[in-house]
């Protein structure tokens, strides 16, 4: 059962590609619009490569909305994709060390449960 659920895992979780939404700062486009309406901060999803893919994300990273006149352009406030990795290989890592874990406790209660029970009251 503890290996159905590492393959399972695996499969449907491992093996896809991540999504990461990242701030790009204060979209002022509303703020044109008739009527204006109050600038809003935005993120913007960029998908990302497997979790064991060499690099974190495909190129290119989509492109951001211009901003009016006089007003910062959007931009990416970090890396996009490095977090979101970082954290899936963590969590696959526990995973993995969760099952190898219980998997040891298990083979340690079977052998344990095997031996005779002469051999555990020694006189």
């Amino acid at each position: 059962m503890l290996l159905l659920y590492f393959v399972v895992l695996l499969t449907t979780w491992a093996f896809r590609p991540l999504d990461d939404s990242v701030p790009v700062g204060t979209d002022w486009t509303p703020t044109t619009a008739v009527p204006p309406e109050p600038q809003r901060l935005v993120s913007q999803s960029v998908e990302c490569n497997t979790l064991f893919a060499d690099q974190p994300r495909r190129e290119p990273l989509p492109a951001l909305t211009p901003q009016p006149d006089g007003r910062p352009a959007l931009e990416y406030q970090r890396e996009p994709c490095e977090l979101v990795r970082t954290n899936a290989q963590r969590l696959f890592a526990i995973n993995t060390v969760v099952v190898i874990v219980v998997l040891a406790i298990l083979m340690l209660l079977a052998v344990r449960s095997r031996r005779p029970e002469a051999s555990l009251h020694p006189k």
